[in-house]
């Protein structure tokens, strides 16, 4: 995942990758379950399950994200955690996006007093 741009924004690729690791930070997800909540979420989905798996393994390449396989009752899973440098990331992230927050917000502030 690059870092962003002088304007911070980023392409769907990059949005997707801190969708991913956003989830991961509550807690450790299969594949699936990754895949389900990106394909829930009206502004990103729908993402086909090897666009997922490429982006998880790059994430798991820079070291953002670990993966173990889960043996048990069934087959085999896969299981993605974030790592620190990952939780580090997406401080960094965290805290353009609260700039821009405040940018949009005076944005949509001065919209209104124009009637829009």
């Amino acid at each position: 995942m690059k870092q962003m741009g002088r304007c911070g924004w980023a392409n769907k690729k990059d949005v997707l990758s801190l969708w991913i690791m956003a989830i991961l930070l509550e807690r450790d997800c299969y594949g699936y379950e990754l895949l389900q909540a990106i394909n829930s979420n009206p502004f990103l989905g729908p993402i086909n399950p090897g666009g997922l798996y490429r982006i998880l393994r790059e994430l798991e390449f820079e070291g953002l994200v670990t993966s173990n396989w889960q043996v048990g009752c069934g087959p085999a899973r896969r299981t993605y955690r974030l790592t620190d440098k990952g939780k580090e990331m997406l401080k960094n992230w965290k805290g353009l996006f609260e700039k821009h927050k405040v940018f949009i917000e005076q944005v949509l502030e001065k919209l209104e007093k124009g009637g829009v």
